[in-house]
């Protein structure tokens, strides 16, 4: 069916669609060109359905989109979508986005595999003191970017961190 223009009808449908788990239904009706501009929740409901049903183009060029109209919405999987696909400066873009609107353990250790990837210990270091809560391992990876900046004494420090976080023996 189609409801053009009726935002009234269209929206609260999409949100039932949505709890019913019927994301191609859900893009059809917010695709729907009468309805405009999308409001902030609609946006986000459309962008989860992209990302569920895996429309890498429409997931890529709605998400950048909806990255500048609605920050505050961005779902930590579209900055990881990128990450994936190797769109590295999107994929900090949107994980920058992430942490600045609902930081979050998992967006700064996947910012700080980022920074670590590229060489930037710094930001490394600074990430993965900040996502240690998701995962043991940033101690250890922490400890090796200040390792890397000849910072050895915070070097130590966090490798002693991890051991005592991991119960891994030193070696």
């Amino acid at each position: 069916e189609h409801f053009p223009g009726k935002k009234e009808y269209v929206y609260p449908l999409a949100k039932l669609e949505d709890r019913f788990k019927n994301p191609d239904r859900v893009i059809s009706l917010l695709e729907n060109p009468d309805l405009g501009l999308l409001p902030e929740e609609m946006a986000g409901l459309l962008l989860k359905q992209y990302l569920i049903t895996s429309r890498d183009e429409k997931i890529e060029s709605y998400g950048i989109t909806i990255s500048t109209l609605y920050p505050d919405i961005i779902p930590l999987e579209l900055a990881v979508h990128f990450y994936e696909r190797k769109k590295i400066s999107r994929a900090k873009e949107m994980f920058d986005i992430r942490i600045e609107h609902h930081p979050s353990p998992e967006a700064y250790y996947k910012r700080a595999q980022i920074a670590f990837d590229e060489k930037d210990w710094k930001t490394a270091a600074k990430y993965f003191h900040k996502g240690k809560k998701y995962s043991k391992e940033s101690f250890n990876l922490k400890a090796q970017a200040y390792e890397a900046q000849k910072k050895i004494s915070k070097a130590a420090d966090a490798y002693e961190d991890y051991y005592k976080h991991t119960g891994k023996q030193q070696t």
